[in-house]
């Protein structure tokens, strides 16, 4: 089976979480290639996970040919632009949870939460993320987000119940042997 290659965006907390799932990753050969992150850390983040390549410039990763799916691991002020960017210079994209919020513009009264009607929040969240979906729509690779558990391998296997009985799961147990 062809390796998928991962360009992790990311070495803090949510990249050691992501590095611990693809060491367990059932049914895909998935190989995280390079790493991105302005730390210092990053040197020793790609030492301890085995990581050849890293970056310390977003471009700089999206330019590399060996990488086929870019994964997220940022802080959630910056998704949106990175998924749209990754997604138009051809690669795939796994972007970690939440995809975006309301993180405030110029000329906000701080705190935000305080002092910002929730309703033009939720409004200025919507029209990004419809901005976004177009982008992203336009572009022919993929998008995935990673939500809890979505991927995890009781949840795929119950989706595909669902698929191809097109009918209820009322009761499902199982055990390792």
């Amino acid at each position: 089976m062809k390796p998928i290659r991962v360009g992790l965006v990311g070495s803090g907390f949510v990249a050691e979480l992501h590095m611990h799932s693809y060491r367990r990753v059932y049914g895909v050969n998935a190989v995280v290639e390079a790493v991105v992150s302005r730390g210092e850390h990053v040197v020793d983040f790609a030492r301890r996970h085995h990581i050849p390549k890293v970056y310390r410039d977003f471009r700089d990763l999206l330019q590399d040919k060996d990488i086929d799916v870019v994964d997220i691991c940022t802080p959630a002020v910056v998704h949106a632009p990175m998924i749209v960017e990754a997604m138009e210079s051809g690669k795939h994209v796994i972007c970690e949870k939440p995809f975006t919020g309301y993180f405030g513009q110029p000329g906000d009264c701080l705190p935000i939460g305080r002092n910002m009607s929730k309703a033009l929040m939720y409004e200025r969240v919507m029209e990004e993320m419809e901005q976004t979906r177009r982008r992203m729509k336009a572009s022919s690779s993929m998008f995935m987000y990673a939500e809890n558990w979505v991927y995890a391998p009781a949840v795929a296997k119950s989706a595909e119940i669902l698929r191809k009985t097109k009918d209820k799961i009322l009761f499902m147990s199982g055990g390792e042997s």
